[in-house]
């Protein structure tokens, strides 16, 4: 039999079943739920995490209060302009400060006492959030330009 070019019964079940193939892969695909910067101190996922049992109550209301709170917001904000900082270290920096003006009253040693926070870190964030100087984790061992002995 003679068949016109591109109508072989061969040629047209191989192409139908590629497309079939491609049809299930597309119907089967899941995009993947989308994250927020801010998941540890949203409110939903506070919600869910009290629901599950991982959280006390007061923790839940912590969590809801400081997602709540613009001054949180604005300080968080802030806080990621740190290099090493990202959302969950800014998550747990505001939900000890609530502001940007507590952050840059607190000593580096009461910001290294902050999960996630090391001395390199602290100094950083003393950096960004006052004007005074405060001694960087590499020189800790030098008093006033003089090395200590």
């Amino acid at each position: 039999m003679n068949y016109a070019i591109g109508m072989d019964p061969l040629g047209i079940a191989w192409i139908g079943s590629i497309i079939t193939i491609l049809a299930v892969t597309l119907l089967q695909y899941q995009p993947s739920e989308p994250t927020t910067n801010n998941s540890i101190y949203d409110v939903d996922a506070a919600r869910k995490a009290y629901s599950d049992g991982k959280i006390s109550l007061e923790e839940m209301e912590r969590r809801v209060d400081v997602a709540l709170d613009p001054r949180s917001k604005q300080l968080r904000t802030y806080a990621e302009e740190v290099r090493g900082v990202g959302p969950e270290i800014s998550a747990a920096l505001s939900g000890e400060y609530r502001t940007i003006e507590e952050v840059a009253n607190a000593s580096q040693s009461d910001l290294e006492r902050i999960y996630g926070i090391g001395p390199n870190t602290a100094y950083a964030i003393k950096q960004q959030f006052s004007h005074e100087k405060s001694t960087p984790p590499s020189e800790a061992e030098y008093t006033d330009g003089e090395k200590s002995q």
